[in-house]
């Protein structure tokens, strides 16, 4: 074969790469993403018990240890993201990350339950620690392997498969996770966990190859810390302070949802089922949470088609009080089964609010990598105030932990406060300033 053919070959072999893999393998990158979802899930049910019964940690303490996930991923996810874009090994890029974190992320995840039973507290955080540690190192990776392999005119409908993935990933977490609790058999839910961590692993390495190169190389839009305080600045000067009002509504809504997820366990175990033994009240949680992952994703669906229709602005001050309406409930019962429909309510709102909000920043920002890092700026900070915050003020009121919903609405109210100041943001309104 000539030099020239041996060329076109290699051409046409690399075009038909990058033609993207087919639809049906978006499902398998989707494994990738769920093994986080089966780790998270579970972390939010029982870390928080493990803390309280096994070590009698006071609650500000437990809120803060619960946002330790979020304080080493503000920090190294963008650093481990930014290094597998120049990295290359012969199983690819983002690849090597995915297996180190993986595997060590399912082998920390399976000491959790014995470090709580046997070790010291200090111990206990340490597995902690490194558990958030190895989670860290692949979550960028592993987000960012999808758009390495699918085309950007498909990379929404990806989008919305990988999230469904992950939902269902966690809806299958609480599932397993509540059955084991109901037997008493805490150590064997965080094994199967781990176990079926590997085996998405497997399956993601069997059918996943990365290409030695791209097809397209995108034009990466990297916020620093420095454009997202000039781009803050500005529209806190301008006449339109949409967006400002925008980002403080997601922290807002971010710190009611993050407040309920770090302590919605104690909260049935101290205030539904006091006399319940550890595993009846784990069991109770998590089979009260298993549906709201499932509802949630699927309601991002109608979610985003009435922000299309009805504006975006709308749909999410619907979503906002039909969440807001779902959690006030909650505060008027004890019975588990209505608590349970509740959340289902709550899980429809939260899906209109969350599809629609980050394309408003976009709408606002220079660009959308600095509307994307003003989001999660916000997100993040509220997921480490949250919990922190709603600790400190039940230890301070003796551990009344019926103060977790009220805290809770609260910030949706003043969410939905901010919100209403929020004029602009639909498709478009870039274009008219």
């Amino acid at each position: 074969m000539s030099d020239g053919e041996e060329i076109m070959r290699e051409k046409k072999d690399l075009s038909s790469e990058w033609e993207g893999i087919p639809m049906w393998k978006v499902f398998i990158l989707g494994l990738g993403f769920g093994t986080t979802a089966l780790v998270w899930t579970l972390y939010n049910v029982a870390i928080p018990v493990f803390l309280a019964d096994n070590y009698h940690i006071k609650e500000g303490l437990i809120g803060f240890v619960m946002t330790l996930d979020n304080i080493i991923g503000f920090f190294l996810q963008p650093y481990v993201g930014a290094k597998s874009d120049k990295t290359w090994t012969r199983i690819g890029r983002r690849m090597p990350y995915i297996i180190t974190g993986t595997v060590l992320g399912a082998i920390f995840f399976s000491i959790v339950p014995l470090a709580a039973s046997y070790a010291t507290f200090w111990v206990f955080l340490a597995v902690i620690i490194a558990l958030n540690l190895s989670m860290a190192i692949y979550r960028s990776p592993v987000v960012s392997l999808m758009p390495d392999l699918v085309p950007s005119k498909k990379r929404s409908l990806a989008n919305g498969i990988i999230n469904l993935m992950g939902g269902a990933s966690a809806a299958l977490s609480l599932f397993v996770s509540a059955r084991l609790f109901k037997e008493g058999k805490v150590n064997e839910a965080f094994w199967v966990s781990s176990a079926l961590m590997i085996t998405m692993l497997v399956i993601l390495l069997i059918f996943i190859r990365e290409p030695q190169m791209p097809l397209e190389i995108p034009e990466i839009e990297e916020a620093t810390f420095v454009q997202l305080k000039n781009e803050f600045t500005y529209s806190l000067r301008s006449k339109d302070k949409s967006l400002v009002f925008m980002l403080f509504a997601i922290g807002s809504w971010f710190i009611a949802w993050n407040a309920v997820e770090a302590f919605f366990s104690l909260y049935v175990w101290r205030h539904i089922m006091p006399y319940a033994t550890k595993e009846e009240a784990l069991a109770a949680a998590s089979k009260a949470l298993f549906p709201f992952p499932i509802v949630f994703v699927l309601a991002t669906l109608p979610g985003g088609y009435l922000g299309t229709k009805i504006g975006r602005l709308l749909t999410m001050k619907i979503g906002l009080v039909i969440f807001g309406i779902a959690l006030t409930g909650i505060i008027f019962t004890t019975n588990l089964k209505i608590i349970t429909y509740l959340l289902i309510v709550a899980g429809i709102g939260w899906g209109f609010v969350n599809v629609n909000s980050i394309v408003v920043v976009w709408e606002h920002a220079s660009n959308n990598g600095i509307g994307t890092g003003l989001y999660y700026a916000f997100s993040s900070f509220a997921a480490i105030t949250g919990p922190t915050l709603v600790g400190i003020i039940i230890e301070l009121f003796g551990r009344n932990y019926g103060l977790l919903f009220p805290f809770s609405i609260t910030f949706v109210l003043i969410a939905f406060i901010f919100l209403l100041n929020v004029k602009s943001g639909e498709a478009g309104d870039k274009y008219k300033k």
